[in-house]
């Protein structure tokens, strides 16, 4: 048993697993219902995932420049499948191609070409990790369904 005026070691529920020979996974999904003396987390953390608190803005690029979305990837410093999942999972929010083709429309493997400042602007305001819009409050919402600032 410990003193209570000994410090204490935090530990991460994987370095818990692997401690007591086991994966994470279990011990995050299976454990907590089945052992009653599981241990509750002293701390926890919440993690902001796929947001960017500055918008991406890239001075010195002609904004009716005409890009692919594996050429806007590159110029905003992400990986190629970051940019065209997109595409494949939100067809419906990507902007008009510059032919004002909806790329959801587009035959597969089409390298649809957008403008620049139309892509900066989806990208500033894209489906977050959940398959929402951001709110302007934070967060996302449905994409059928508009960001509320009523607190309903």
């Amino acid at each position: 048993m410990r003193s209570p005026d000994e410090p204490t070691h935090l530990v991460t529920l994987a370095q818990w697993a692997r401690q007591h020979g086991l994966s994470e996974s279990y011990a995050l999904r299976q454990l907590p219902y089945q052992a009653e003396n599981f241990p509750r987390p002293e701390s926890t953390r919440t993690l902001i995932r796929y947001q960017h608190p500055e918008p991406v803005d890239l001075p010195g690029h002609d904004p009716r420049a005409e890009v692919t979305l594996g050429r806007f990837a590159t110029l905003i410093g992400v990986n190629r499948s970051t940019v065209s999942q997109y595409k494949r999972k939100t067809p419906d929010a990507l902007p008009d191609t510059i032919e004002g083709y909806r790329p959801d429309r587009l035959p597969p493997h089409t390298r649809a070409k957008f403008y620049l400042e139309d892509l900066l602007t989806w990208w500033n305001n894209r489906p977050g990790s959940v398959a929402g819009y951001r709110s302007p409050t934070g967060g996302t919402a449905s994409p059928r369904r508009a960001p509320t600032t009523d607190p309903a």
